[in-house]
């Protein structure tokens, strides 16, 4: 336990010295994606062929996002790494952005893959408990099959369902942070390497289950904190609306991105073989 305590303070000891430099690239370098995630945002909520903004334009504009966005982080994560040009905030458009995009890709094909199963796995667990809570109460038919009675899949949970329940619910969301953040690696190692990484960087952070995992969680409840408190930010109609629409968008990638390039920088050199301090398990 001390060991993974440790772990997780030499990375985030890491993460914050890095932060202050990257929080200055990150204000220039995204300010094109601020921009395109104004409307991004704005059609982040309307889905369906009825939709005024179908999936098309909500897929057109994370598409745009994501590709002003690689750039951006390449410069970063050079940066973080201490390879960073200041040149144009060491923006550049060459082979180690190519990488990163194949980098990218294949990550969220293996996490979507991965977390997609485990998440199959836990919705089969909520309603094979429903079906047999119901049974054992000898209570009325209940359609929890059916996605508008997804509600009611908890109907007949009593304390010790709630509990299994929660205790599975926490399974996922650990294994979840900690296989994410495995392969969220991949991209300080590409950048490093100079050449695609996946699931060749998994074996970086082998052994080190309980260290990444608690570094993972407190990088997602850093970000999440800071995304909902901006959330909560009002915005108008008008020009004036626009702009406090941009400056949160704003805020929020220079924010989340800075910090996430601090941290997987500095899990990235905390788990070579020459800084990583041992974990015992």
């Amino acid at each position: 336990m001390m060991q993974t305590i440790l772990f997780t303070l030499a990375v985030w000891r890491g993460a914050l010295t890095r932060l202050p430099s990257l929080l200055l690239t990150a204000g220039v370098v995204l300010v094109p994606a601020a921009l395109v995630a104004v409307p991004f945002a704005l059609t982040g909520h309307d889905f369906g062929p009825e939709a005024n903004n179908p999936w098309g334009v909500w897929f057109g504009w994370l598409a745009l996002l994501i590709a002003l966005i690689i750039p951006a982080s390449s410069a970063l994560l050079r940066q973080g790494a201490g390879a960073g040009s200041r040149e144009w905030f060491g923006l550049e458009f060459g082979q180690d952005e190519r990488n990163l995009a194949l980098s990218m890709a294949l990550v969220c094909v293996l996490a979507f893959t991965v977390i997609g199963v485990a998440l199959l796995l836990f919705v089969a667990f909520m309603a094979a408990l429903a079906l047999a809570s119901r049974a054992a109460a000898n209570a009325p038919d209940i359609a929890v099959e059916a996605a508008e009675h997804a509600p009611e899949i908890g109907a007949y949970f009593g304390m010790t369902e709630w509990v299994a329940v929660w205790i599975a619910s926490a399974a996922f969301a650990l294994f979840s942070i900690w296989f994410v953040t495995r392969l969220l690696v991949a991209f300080p190692e590409t950048i490093r390497l100079g050449r695609v990484q996946a699931m060749a960087s998994l074996a970086l952070s082998r052994g080190r289950m309980f260290g990444v995992t608690l570094s993972g969680g407190v990088f997602a409840l850093a970000a999440s904190g800071m995304v909902s408190a901006l959330r909560l930010i009002p915005h108008g109609d008008g020009i004036a609306g626009m702009a406090v629409l941009f400056g949160t968008c704003w805020a929020g990638l220079v924010l989340v991105m800075a910090l996430l390039t601090a941290f997987l920088t500095a899990l990235d050199d905390t788990l070579l073989p020459e800084h990583a301090p041992g974990e015992g398990t």
